[in-house]
């Protein structure tokens, strides 16, 4: 398991899943269950950032069969499972378009975590229900489940799921049209990027601030910022087509459930 883990936060996708189909053949032998299941999502998670959407949907399929279908009275470390199998499923129906589908599963992924008290989980389950709000174009729910996030977020400490919090809920109030409040909460976020010098999160809430000025039409300010986040070590990746830009620290880093 650790050993795919490491070779999936490398990047190295097809090596994870040589390692983990090992892994799970052991389990299997083992009659392991709750393991199978999870290296199912963990292969999951790796087909989809392949691109292999049937596979993928196939691991998780097979993966749900092994859980429990309800996360009510399940032991925490069942439930941990049950939460990242459906957060991983929640991606994948998004990843295809299916964004009510991805909406209601990543409703049950935040009941699994809440049930198994991980609150960084539940908080990124919650993030990524907005992203889906904001894909059907459902803005003002969104802007309501972030700012109720965002309650939450103001007792943890600052950590760079408070500044991807922050940045997420900053996107969400300029497309509403409340670009005032939209730069307040970026700065917020891009002061936590740069307190933890993470270079990821600095260049993504840089854009979010460049997109807030150019819809001010502040042309020389929404510039100025593009170029200091092109300049951001590592580089930006493209914008992807549901308006959000994927940066590394919800890519790969610490996705692989089993090293969550």
């Amino acid at each position: 398991m650790e050993a795919g883990n490491a070779a999936f936060t490398a990047g190295q996708l097809s090596l994870a899943i040589t390692i983990w189909q090992q892994a799970l053949q052991q389990y299997q032998q083992q009659d392991d269950l709750l393991n199978q299941a999870m290296v199912l999502g963990n292969l999951a998670l790796a087909y989809q950032e392949l691109g292999q959407f049937a596979a993928a949907n196939q691991a998780i399929v097979r993966s749900l069969k092994l859980l429990p279908a309800q996360v009510q009275g399940s032991q925490p470390t069942v439930a941990l499972v049950l939460a990242r199998v459906w957060n991983t499923q929640g991606s994948l129906q998004f990843r295809q378009g299916h964004y009510e589908a991805a909406l209601t599963t990543w409703q049950q992924a935040t009941a699994a975590y809440t049930q198994a008290q991980d609150t960084v989980g539940m908080i990124r389950s919650r993030l990524n229900q907005a992203q889906a709000l904001r894909a059907l174009g459902l803005y003002h729910q969104a802007m309501t489940l972030l700012q109720q996030l965002n309650q939450t977020l103001q007792q943890q400490p600052q950590s760079l799921i408070t500044a991807v919090a922050l940045r997420s809920l900053g996107d969400t109030l300029g497309v509403i049209g409340d670009p005032h409040l939209a730069q307040q909460t970026l700065e917020r976020s891009l002061a936590i990027a740069r307190r933890l010098e993470n270079s990821p999160a600095i260049a993504a809430a840089l854009l979010s601030l460049g997109n807030t000025a150019r819809a001010q039409a502040n042309v020389s300010s929404a510039l100025a910022l593009y170029q200091q986040a092109a300049t951001t070590d590592p580089p930006l990746v493209p914008v992807t087509s549901s308006g959000t830009t994927q940066f590394p620290e919800f890519k790969r880093r610490s996705r692989a459930m089993g090293h969550c």
